[in-house]
């Protein structure tokens, strides 16, 4: 009776429970604890940022990366629990049971016809009992150990995926820190030619109010001005979202200010070339893509799942053996051990075996048509990558050139101006076109970079693979600098030994 009050008391609590949204105030408390966890156990940023150190802060402080290694470090995690599964069970129980009343009980003999006989008792009212049981079912043996193995393949697919996080990680920072340089280098420019721009309205404005030159002339010197105020204001707000998007990338506080050491990085270099064949460059994809990767190890998985399938339609042997213990003193023995063996068929099973068994080989072949057809996707985004790569380098080369006219011009200009040959307007005009031109010649070489690492991305090769929480800061530094050299060169890694065609 004070079990069933127990329960219905429990279900009148369950059935008036009601949704608790969370409150201000602890929207508030998250807020503030949020806030306080974004930039914990970070070094500070005390001087100017090199691209190596960029790639290494964002290696180390990167949430999605971060996000990437728990990931692969919870597939690790469940690899090691499913491979406890395959061990034998080993269950411990004890209890304690009490009755209100003696169980008595009789027998009758089978071919009797007379009276019952007496009742008796054969269990004391209350008592003590406790048991360790080990068994060990051969069929959850060997399904156990093929889910470990699809386990450990999913182990190994969350580590493709964070190769795919690291690679689009560097990609961006590599982008967002050339943009970032050449914020660097034109902000002054920009600066300086923008108050001369304004300097030059006003006296503009002035000059309309004491009616010293025709109306027309006025106005139309004005619109110059405007339209090169308003080019540089355009210029000045693209170059100030740049070293946002660095800071953001490498998980720095947006209120913090920070410089770019562009005087060692070699913008002024000419970008790397590729010395691959195209032939070359897809052997590496197709080598190296986590995607095709991923799939080699879904059909892996699927191909375990068959064989799971095919295991559960044996008979399953189940092996047991136990230590008892019992406080009744109407046993003779209290402790006893006890072995058995038990066999069993799941009948229902063989009728739908056929359909199972399809359905894991229908699986097993949409798995190798979609991997084909990845494979076909990588070898056009790989042909794309690298036209876009020769592109850029041809964008590149035209742009240092009308570049080094452009200043060539400005520098004629400013002598004219000088010799009073030419106006001041034609002086400012001229500067806002070079540095536009600069611009356009360094976005130029940043995306010729961005294309290199788009290629490198697409061809799903590892820059950095070492340790990342384990070292300090300036160590990681060091290794990125090294992988910039190599990467420089244009040489990409060649494992074609590891190939079945042996390249």
């Amino acid at each position: 009776m004070c079990i069933l009050v127990v329960c219905l008391s429990c279900l009148t609590a369950c059935s008036s429970l009601k949704p608790e949204p969370i409150t201000p105030a602890e929207h508030q408390e998250r807020i503030r604890n949020d806030r306080g966890m974004l930039y914990v156990d970070q070094e500070p940023l005390t001087e100017p940022l090199t691209l190596s150190m960029a790639i290494a802060r964002a290696l180390r402080y990167n949430y999605d990366n971060r996000m990437a290694m728990m990931e692969s470090v919870l597939q690790d995690k469940q690899t090691q629990l499913a491979t406890l599964q395959m061990m034998p069970k080993l269950v411990a129980s004890a209890g304690y049971s009490f009755r209100d009343n003696d169980m008595a009980s009789f027998s009758v003999p089978v071919d009797s016809q007379g009276d019952l006989g007496a009742f008796t008792i054969s269990q004391d009212r209350e008592k003590n009992f406790a048991d360790l049981t080990l068994s060990w079912n051969i069929l959850d043996l060997g399904t156990s150990y093929f889910q470990a193995r699809q386990q450990a393949d999913r182990f190994l697919i969350a580590q493709e995926r964070q190769r795919r996080v690291i690679n689009n990680i560097i990609r961006q920072v590599c982008d967002a820190f050339y943009r970032a340089t050449m914020a660097e280098r034109l902000m002054p420019r920009v600066k300086t030619t923008l108050a001369d721009a304004r300097q030059a309205l006003a006296m503009n404005e002035q000059i309309e109010k004491e009616r010293l030159k025709p109306l027309v002339q006025v106005l139309q010197y004005r619109k110059d001005i405007l339209a090169i105020i308003d080019r540089l204001n355009q210029l000045n707000h693209h170059l100030k979202l740049a070293k946002t998007g660095l800071a953001a990338l490498i998980n720095l506080p947006s209120s913090q200010s920070y410089s770019v050491r562009f005087q060692d990085n070699p913008l002024f270099d000419t970008p790397p070339k590729i010395h691959h064949t195209i032939a070359e460059l897809e052997d590496l994809g197709l080598y190296f893509r986590h995607d095709i990767r991923e799939k080699v190890y879904t059909k892996r998985i699927d191909r375990f799942e068959k064989i799971k399938q095919t295991i559960n339609l044996f008979p399953g042997l189940s092996l047991s053996s136990s230590a008892n213990y019992d406080s009744n003193s109407f046993l003779m023995n209290t402790n006893w051990a006890e072995m058995g063996v038990q066999t069993s068929l799941k009948l229902f099973d063989l009728l739908r075996a056929p359909q199972l068994l399809d359905v894991a080989e229908a699986r097993l072949v949409v798995d190798e048509t979609s991997r084909l057809a990845l494979t076909v996707a990588v070898l056009v985004q790989i042909n794309i990558a690298h036209q876009k790569y020769t592109q850029s380098l041809e964008s590149y080369e035209i742009t240092t050139q009308l570049m080094s006219v452009e200043n060539r011009l400005q520098k004629a200009i400013i002598d004219a101006v000088n010799l009073k040959a030419e106006s001041s307007m034609n002086a400012i005009r001229q500067t806002a076109t070079t540095i536009m031109a600069t611009m356009n010649r360094d976005m130029a070489y940043a995306n010729t970079l961005t294309a290199f690492f788009d290629l490198y991305a697409t061809l799903g090769i590892d820059f950095y693979t070492g340790p990342v929480d384990t070292i300090k800061l300036s160590d990681l530094d060091k290794r990125i600098q090294n992988g910039l050299k190599i990467l420089k060169k244009g040489a990409f890694p060649l494992p074609f030994a590891a190939l079945p065609n042996g390249h």
